[in-house]
């Protein structure tokens, strides 16, 4: 986020919003497929005990690469044992629009799960200007293979509910909100609701939970540095999950890939499918489809394959289906993906997997 220079811009573009049609919003992961919300449990947790992690100071650009990095690096804990200080250069110059400002969440995610993201050391971002964090001239191929070693497995959209997310969080995986609001209700420790227009989009990191005198709170990781909020992290309290204050427009956590998914060896599925497969259905013939899209990279590495067509399914359908559209949806005269396993999938399926 640039507030460094808010006072010569109208509105800041920090975090882009997202401007798909609902229709393919309805196409993305969703928690509400794979977990209810559960009923959390608040109390108040002390701020000796927030969970704390390094604080970057991307106060000159960036705060979607900036809360994805800093997310990534925490999904590092469990196998590496510490966090791992990864380049938001090299995320925010891989962006979509540049050299226009901003992120959106659908890029960002994407560029996590497709690309990974480099070490710091190797692609520095810390303090840099906007025009700076677009270079990339050191996007070595050597970077660029250390990249996939952090990539993500899948990510998920989130409700706009405290408890989804605390749930999540809990489970040690932080949440990335994008929010829009005036800037006098922001820069301080803990942002307040006014009545005053929008003039900025951010986009930050929760990483912990709490009460605060007494209501539902997050503890989040600014981009603004140390100086900022307590020691660069601020309260963000339940009026801000209201949606009728309709600051929150986005929320979305990672499932993380094993460091080790570039060597570790994944047996192949055998399989004939037989029959056409679609959403709704519970078969067999669903378990091994499920495995076989795993084998592609599709479909989620972790979740067991249940034989339910939901979903999560049915987009890992369409992204296999786009990816062989040449064998697929050439020959039944289709431009996308349908997500219904029917003949010239299950041809392709069965050239692979039989």
């Amino acid at each position: 986020m640039i507030f460094n220079i808010f006072k010569k811009k109208q509105f800041q573009v920090g975090a882009l919003e997202d401007m798909r049609p609902t229709k393919e919003k309805a196409k993305d992961y969703r928690f509400e497929e794979i977990a209810s919300v559960p009923v959390v449990d608040w109390v108040e947790k002390p701020q000796s005990d927030w969970k704390k992690f390094p604080i970057f100071e991307q106060s000159g650009s960036s705060c979607v690469a900036n809360a994805v990095a800093k997310i990534i690096g925490i999904e590092q804990i469990p196998e590496e044992g510490k966090f791992i200080n990864l380049s938001r250069r090299d995320i925010y110059s891989q962006r979509f629009n540049k050299p226009g400002e901003g992120m959106n969440a659908l890029d960002v995610n994407n560029i996590a799960i497709k690309n990974g993201v480099s070490l710091e050391y190797f692609m520095p971002s810390e303090g840099l200007t906007e025009q700076q964090m677009n270079e990339a001239a050191d996007r070595t191929p050597a970077n660029k293979t250390i990249a996939k070693v952090f990539r993500m497995k899948n990510w998920f959209v989130l409700p706009y509910d405290m408890d989804a997310i605390a749930s999540v969080v809990d489970k040690n995986h932080p949440v990335m909100v994008f929010m829009r609001f005036n800037y006098s209700e922001w820069d301080r420790q803990v942002p307040v609701i006014t009545d005053q227009a929008f003039q900025l989009n951010h986009a930050v990191a929760i990483v912990d939970r709490t009460l605060y005198q007494g209501k539902k709170a997050f503890i989040i990781d600014e981009s603004w540095g140390k100086n900022r909020g307590i020691n660069g992290q601020r309260i963000l309290t339940e009026e801000w999950f209201d949606l009728k204050n309709g600051r929150i427009n986005w929320a979305s956590y990672f499932e993380d890939l094993s460091n080790l998914d570039l060597i570790e060896k994944v047996e192949k599925p055998k399989y004939k499918f037989l029959k056409d497969l679609k959403v709704g259905m519970t078969d067999p013939d669903i378990i091994a489809l499920q495995d076989c899209l795993k084998y592609e990279g599709l479909f989620i590495k972790t979740q067991v394959s249940t034989g339910y067509f939901g979903g999560i399914t049915r987009k890992a359908v369409v992204d296999f289906q786009q990816k062989y559209v040449d064998d697929i949806l050439k020959p039944e005269g289709l431009s996308e993906g349908t997500g219904f396993v029917g003949p010239a999938t299950r041809k392709k399926l069965n050239e692979l997997f039989s």
